[in-house]
């Protein structure tokens, strides 16, 4: 595994980004949830949900193994695949995708929502937990002197999420998407939500 390979081809990806404001009517949008399985496999999940209502219209899975072992700043080599495959197995595809994990927010512009954004041609946005680069000024995630995302807290008490766009739209359009689709008392947008549920039911059947 040559890093300072994917390191250039992540810089050479991160320079097809589109980070716009152009954006049409959202009518379907999918979350996408990974979990290991105990054959060493991973489990992906995608639920797609009607924008206006967050229920679910759609979901599918697939179980693989990695391509590649998993390394911090990564994540859309190792996992991406997965996802690809089961993103195609969708009879109706969502016109965005949420993936735990980071769009810009990341040490080259290019974390795996916005390598996802780029492969599927669909805007896609990065909700993570924790921050992999940068730092928080009045919520704003800055990185090197450029906006990036947002910190955002959903849940009293909780600690916060960080919402990054993958490509295709702006950083203030995916906060405002991902603050739509909250739905308390649940701390990830409603289609990260959903999407881990159903993968935690799929796990337990497995086990």
């Amino acid at each position: 595994m040559n890093l300072d390979r994917l390191k250039q081809e992540q810089l050479e990806l991160a320079k097809k980004l589109v980070i716009n404001t152009k954006f049409k009517s959202l009518r379907l949008v999918g979350g996408v949830e990974l979990l290991g399985t105990p054959s060493g496999e991973f489990l992906c999940v995608i639920v797609v949900v009607d924008y206006r209502t967050m229920e679910p219209v759609e979901s599918a899975m697939h179980t693989a193994k990695l391509v590649m072992k998993y390394i911090p700043g990564f994540m859309g080599f190792s996992h991406g695949p997965i996802i690809l495959d089961t993103f195609l197995k969708l009879n109706q595809k969502p016109e965005l995708l949420m993936i735990k994990g980071h769009g810009i927010a990341h040490p080259r512009r290019l974390g795996i929502a916005s390598q996802l954004g780029l492969q599927l041609g669909i805007p896609t946005i990065g909700v993570a937990t924790k921050l992999l680069c940068g730092n928080i000024a009045n919520d704003k995630l800055m990185v090197e002197g450029e906006l990036r995302g947002t910190e955002l807290r959903t849940r009293e008490f909780s600690r916060p999420i960080y919402v990054s766009p993958g490509s295709f739209i702006s950083v203030p359009k995916a906060l405002e998407v991902v603050k739509h689709c909250i739905r308390p008392p649940h701390k990830l947008p409603e289609p990260l939500f959903l999407a881990h549920k159903l993968a935690n039911k799929q796990k337990r059947l497995q086990i």
